[in-house]
């Protein structure tokens, strides 16, 4: 534990800002070519012309990329030049879509790069001014290592597997998956961020997603056949376990959140995690992972069209519900109401976040937790402070001796106790 005053905070969030700023510089460093494909696979006018009856040309007008240093000949009639220890499959290359498309699919990626660093500087600025907790800041951060080398490495191995049957399986897509979806869930588990544990139903969460993605991945390496069918409806069965759970929880977030904004954020944080997360399917049974209607290059651009709704629009709105929560805490205290409401047939009861008018209707199932165990939590110490800049009366238990002068140091605001980007229990975590 490290107490700092509270004057210190704006360095505490410019050094996190710039942190953040540097691994995206990092990030795209490492996963830049060292060279261009074309100088790196030799493509010399004395390479290209060593094949009988081939164009006269030179480098600089080999013309555009197909796939893997494989060039289409400009003005040629049809004519590729590329790697002499590598085997050029023109049905492979025709299969991943037109020109057109590939052009598409980059400029996609482009946008979704900048996309995830806005966000990572918007996140950044919201730990300085608000709160920001850890999960949007580790998903946004795995996307965009992800788009980086999707933009110049999708099609190498191992980002794309080239299988001995003849199956490609799109390797570096459902790695992302693996390390972002739980993050995702576990945040979905505790949309308020004023929980310090995580339930069983968190770990069922995990455990299905786990599931979905590993029979996914197996059914896009399996050929056409009984064992592909087999695969991704074992794997669909996961998924729709997973909706049934996710079902459950945002039900309990809807009455648990204040009346008002809260609620809208939440039912449209539901909208879009079932109508993105419900694509993902569809677009595995017509992509080249499974029957192929839709060429790869379509695929590429309609997963990350989905990248984009299921990653940055729904953790840009669960870091606004967090912090709108986390305003009503500060202006009507920490005063739960207790109320029961039955899920998926079984009865439950759920916490709501009420004011003091809402508190006096029903006194009896009132809890008021308080705001005094807030005061070490540097968000709350924060948007206190912008709150009455504004001229907004917040709690006065946040004045005490230690939320006045010192406090616990927290920076992107999480579950617990966990320094720097919040964080799980008392762990560690990403300071």
């Amino acid at each position: 534990r490290t107490e700092t005053s509270i004057a210190d905070l704006p360095a505490m969030a410019a050094t996190r800002a710039l942190g953040l700023a540097a691994l995206a510089a990092l990030t795209l460093l490492l996963c830049a070519p060292s060279a261009s494909a074309a100088g790196a696979f030799g493509l010399t006018g004395a390479n290209i012309t060593e094949v009988p009856g081939a164009p006269a040309c030179v480098l600089g007008g080999v013309g555009h990329e197909i796939y893997g240093g494989f060039f289409q000949i400009t003005g040629s009639d049809g004519w590729v030049a590329g790697p002499q220890d590598k085997c050029y499959c023109e049905g492979w290359a025709e299969s991943h879509g037109s020109k057109q498309e590939a052009d598409g699919a980059k400029a996609l990626a482009w946008i979704v790069f900048a996309i995830c660093v806005a966000c990572l500087v918007f996140y950044g600025y919201e730990a300085w001014k608000a709160t920001c907790g850890w999960e949007e800041v580790y998903v946004c951060i795995i996307e965009l290592a992800h788009v980086c080398l999707a933009i110049w490495h999708e099609t190498d191995s191992p980002a794309t597997l080239y299988l001995s049957t003849g199956n490609m399986a799109l390797w570096l897509r459902y790695a992302e998956w693996l390390l972002s979806c739980p993050v995702i869930l576990i945040h979905l588990s505790n949309l308020t961020g004023m929980k310090n544990d995580y339930s069983k139903r968190t770990m069922g969460l995990l455990v299905s997603d786990i599931g979905t993605i590993v029979f996914g991945c197996t059914a896009a390496m399996s050929g056409v056949g009984y064992l592909k069918i087999t695969f991704f409806f074992i794997g669909l069965a996961y998924g729709f376990y997973s909706f049934f759970l996710v079902a459950k929880v945002y039900i309990e977030a809807y009455h648990t959140v204040p009346k008002g904004i809260c609620r809208l954020i939440v039912r449209g944080l539901a909208y879009d995690f079932f109508g993105s997360w419900c694509m993902f399917p569809i677009l595995f049974v017509l992509g080249p992972e499974g029957f192929g209607h839709i060429s790869a290059y379509g695929s590429v651009m309609a997963h990350f069209i989905l990248d984009i709704t299921s990653k940055n629009l729904w953790g840009l709105g669960a870091h606004f519900l967090r912090v709108k929560i986390h305003e009503h805490i500060l202006i009507h205290g920490n005063i739960t109401k207790k109320t029961k409401i039955t899920v998926a047939g079984d009865p439950v009861e759920v916490e709501e976040y009420v004011d003091e008018a809402e508190a006096a209707e029903e006194p009896d199932k009132v809890v008021n937790k308080g705001t005094a165990e807030l005061a070490n939590r540097a968000s709350f110490l924060v948007m206190r402070e912008n709150l009455k800049k504004k001229g907004v009366d917040v709690r006065a238990s946040l004045d005490g001796p230690s939320g006045e002068k010192h406090m616990e140091m927290g920076g992107m605001g999480g579950m617990g106790g966990m320094g720097g980007m919040g964080g799980m229990g008392g762990m560690g975590g990403m300071g």
